[in-house]
Order: structure tokens, then C-alpha cells, then sequence
């Protein structure tokens, strides 16, 4: 399987690996695997006092930070 040979090579290189499956209507067959890595964090751990010292931003703050990587 590519996908899962993928994601064992990035664990190679990296501590944390995640995986998050988007549907892209505008792309031939719709579904989309995006791959998050990093040594010392994941994307669904929110850094809220980071964002909240960013001020008021007209389409970002801390809630959505940490609801844009939870699955419905």
C-alpha cells in the first residue's frame, strides 16, 4: 500500500506524523490524503495562547485552530 509505505518513511525522519482525508470536488476522484509531520508537535495541538496574542483576525482565532483537524 503507497499510503502506508508513505507514512513509515516520514516516520523515519520525523517524531509526529498524522494523516488528514479531504474530499477536493474539484480534483479528479474527490479524496485527498494530506500528511502533517513534525518533531515536536501536531496540528490538533493548539497552541490557543499564540493565536489569542495575534489579536482579533477576521477569519482565524483558537476555536478554529483546534475544530479545523477534528473529524465531523
Amino acid at each position: 500500500d503507497v499510503l502506508a509505505s508513505t507514512f513509515a518513511d516520514y516516520r523515519k525522519v520525523f517524531a509526529k506524523v498524522s494523516a488528514y482525508v479531504g474530499n477536493i470536488p474539484t480534483y479528479p476522484g474527490g479524496l485527498w490524503t494530506f500528511a502533517f509531520a513534525s518533531d515536536d508537535r501536531l496540528p490538533t495541538e493548539v497552541q490557543t495562547q499564540r493565536i489569542e496574542a495575534l489579536g482579533r483576525l477576521r477569519y482565524y482565532d483558537a476555536v478554529s485552530a483546534a475544530g479545523v483537524f477534528m473529524a465531523p
